[in-house]
């Protein structure tokens, strides 16, 4: 599907103008409404041998707000493509005080095209699972899979260093995943959990299993650098971002006409 940035900012428009309106106070279900109707106007392909593949969106997966961060509403979304258990993509919407804020992450092992405020995110293969090493053997039944990943978190803790300024602030990685694999087998099985400071998803975490055991990768979904701590060993996720990187933000002031701004 083609879209035309005019169109976004049709869909996208109203949610900002709750944020800028503070008398308007819109209710759970019309800001639900909203960004709803800003991502049904987003795009998501997956480029295959050459071949264009359109995405299909699921969500929200994820709600929250931080009244602390100015966090108005914010939820989640993930992108699948049929038959790929693993999501390709995740997006995350939030509106802080006039702004509305699209941050974007790559799961893929292909590269992705995706259409975004009158741009392009164009990602390069994402995907770089690590072992998760002395892991118990993934179990036979669906629901002990997803027990053991839950206890598997655990071994997982989590810090940001905020910027400016460097300070360093205490995540946690919350049990329940906001998306579980579909048409699971016991080689082929996952979830993504989410890494969050004081409500504000800033990273987020999938677990999964392989015909090995286990392997992970963590993603960072925040403008601020997130560090994930397995075992006591950290490993600070990359502070590159942009159009062509793994991750990539932009955001609209509300009330504007002018081209969204990118970081």
């Amino acid at each position: 599907m083609k879209i035309s940035y005019f169109a976004v900012c049709f869909c996208v428009l109203p949610c900002l103008l709750f944020a800028q309106d503070k008398s308007a106070e819109p209710t759970a279900d019309q800001v639900l409404a909203v960004a709803k109707q800003a991502v049904a106007e987003l795009t998501g392909v997956e480029l295959v041998d050459g071949k264009d593949e359109a995405l299909e969106c699921v969500g929200p997966v994820y709600s929250f707000g931080e009244p602390g961060f100015k966090i108005a509403s914010g939820t989640l979304w993930v992108w699948t493509r049929n038959g790929i258990q693993r999501p390709a993509a995740v997006l995350s919407l939030a509106t802080i005080d006039v702004r509305r804020f699209f941050e974007f992450h790559s799961f893929s092992e292909n590269p992705l095209t995706f259409p975004i405020l009158g741009g392009k995110w164009q990602p390069a293969a994402a995907w770089q699972p690590l072992e998760l090493p002395n892991a118990p053997a993934p179990a036979e039944t669906e629901q002990r899979r997803l027990s053991q990943m839950k206890l598997l978190t655990q071994r997982f803790k989590s810090t940001v260093r905020v910027i400016p300024g460097d300070r360093i602030d205490e995540m946690r990685i919350l049990p329940t995943p906001i998306y579980r694999y579909p048409n699971t087998t016991k080689e082929r099985d996952g979830a993504v959990f989410v890494v969050s400071r004081d409500g504000d998803p800033e990273a987020l975490l999938i677990i999964e299993t392989t015909s090995k055991g286990w392997q992970y990768m963590p993603a960072r979904l925040s403008g601020h650098v997130p560090t994930i701590i397995l075992d006591g060993k950290p490993t600070e996720l990359s502070y590159l971002m942009g159009p062509s990187q793994p991750y990539f933000y932009t955001f609209r002031l509300a009330g504007t006409k002018e081209s969204p701004i990118p970081r």
